[in-house]
C-alpha cells in the first residue's frame, strides 16, 4: 500500500510511518499537505499520532518542541514552502500518511 520514497516533488505519496521514523526530502519551492489517513498498513483503524519535524527528527510524544507538530487521525497539516526536509515518526504503531504536493511557487515564497 505505501510508497517507499525518500524524496517528494510533484507526485502524491502514501507513506508508512513507524516507530523508527522516516526522513523525506522536499522541494522547498512547494507546499505540501500531509494527511493522517487514520489507518495502519493493514488498513485497520488507528488513532496513533504522527509526530512531524522540519529541522530535525521529533520526539515521539506530545512534548512541545520548536518546529515540530503532532498530527492526529483524520487531520491534515500544511507544510509551507521553504522546508527542505520532513521527519515523521510514531510512538507505538505504524500509520499510513498521504502527502500531496502543491504547485511550484517559482521562488515566490
Amino acid at each position: 500500500m505505501a510508497n517507499a520514497v525518500t524524496s517528494l516533488d510533484g507526485d502524491l505519496a502514501v507513506l508508512e510511518v513507524g516507530t523508527s521514523g522516516i526522513e523525506v526530502t522536499l522541494n522547498s519551492d512547494r507546499e505540501y499537505t500531509v494527511a493522517h489517513d487514520g489507518v495502519n498498513a493493514s488498513e485497520a483503524a488507528t488513532a496513533e499520532a504522527v509526530f512531524i519535524g522540519h529541522d530535525d527528527a521529533p520526539t515521539a510524544d506530545h512534548t512541545s518542541e520548536d518546529d515540530h507538530a503532532n498530527l492526529i487521525a483524520g487531520r491534515k497539516l500544511v507544510v509551507g514552502p521553504g522546508q527542505a526536509k520532513m521527519y515523521l515518526i510514531t510512538a507505538t504503531a505504524t500509520v499510513i500518511v498521504t502527502v500531496a504536493p502543491g504547485p511550484k511557487l517559482r521562488g515566490a515564497y
